[in-house]
């Protein structure tokens, strides 16, 4: 196996075979090479520009041959699968994250509603926006473009992050935002000072113990959706001339009131 650089032609280094077969077949996926060699043996392995470091290797089963195994590995959807003869073998790639189904499906919020949320929550350039479950993108994409401030999208479907990635760079905003693939459960947000949700109120309320670690002046808008049993500070309603419809935004100043966390405190007891 070799490597070389494409525009000059030059040989960036040769490895020796990966396996004691004559013939390896490769398959290409995020950034790592799985090979596998005519005996069934799979090689995990990063390519850098140095050579082959090997990550991890298996045998998959092969009951019932002994015939030489020459069909390429394909990737797709998260899952690697390996053809042997007449068996068709899937392995799953994705991590724990990666496993779990979203709680909502993606529904884009309309422009002229992604920037009256932004406008409600008061967002500055020294701000870090953060959009739980952030679609393709559009409120970070228009908190860096419309304020200069840094943003941070987090989502569990892969296919919006990917979304996301391709429009925050048409959007050539890639210095002032990032986006992660993350439960959004998981997500740290004691450096965030704004967030954007278009969750639903059962999600919200899972969201609290997150926001109550924000600073205090921190803001939360919502899309549609209140914090139960935490009264907003301010909203704003907005007929959408992208669909015609009257669209309500919540907007919430960190810490809530202690009254709140009391009510909330004597309902669990009394749970």
């Amino acid at each position: 196996m070799i490597a070389v650089e494409f525009r000059t032609g030059k040989v960036l280094w040769r490895a020796g075979k990966t396996s004691r077969s004559d013939q390896d077949a490769m398959v290409f996926a995020d950034s790592h090479a799985y090979l596998r060699n005519s005996a069934g043996r799979v090689l995990l392995a990063a390519i850098t520009s140095n050579g082959l470091v090997t990550k991890g290797e298996f045998v998959p089963p092969r009951p019932g041959t002994t015939e030489p195994t020459w069909t390429f590995p394909v990737i797709t959807g998260g899952r690697l699968y390996l053809r042997d003869q007449g068996l068709l073998l899937c392995y799953d790639l994705r991590d724990k994250v990666s496993r779990r189904r979203p709680d909502v499906i993606f529904v884009p919020t309309p422009q002229d509603v992604v920037e009256k949320m932004l406008e409600l929550a008061n967002v500055k350039k020294n701000d870090v926006v953060a959009d739980l479950g952030c679609g393709d993108g559009r409120i970070v994409i228009t908190a860096a473009k419309k304020y200069a401030c840094k943003a941070v999208g987090y989502d569990l479907d892969y296919e919006c992050v990917r979304l996301s990635l391709d429009q925050v760079k048409a959007a050539r905003v890639e210095k002032l935002v990032r986006v992660e693939h993350k439960d959004i459960f998981d997500v740290d947000l004691t450096g965030v000072t704004v967030v954007a949700v278009y969750l639903g109120p059962t999600l919200n309320e899972k969201l609290i113990p997150q926001f109550k670690k924000m600073k205090p002046g921190s803001r939360i808008v919502s899309h549609a959706f209140e914090i139960p049993g935490i009264k907003p500070d301010r909203v704003a309603e907005l007929t959408s001339e992208e669909d015609g419809v009257a669209h309500k935004i919540y907007g919430w100043t960190t810490p809530f009131p202690a009254s709140v966390e009391a009510r909330r405190a004597r309902a669990h007891v009394g749970h």
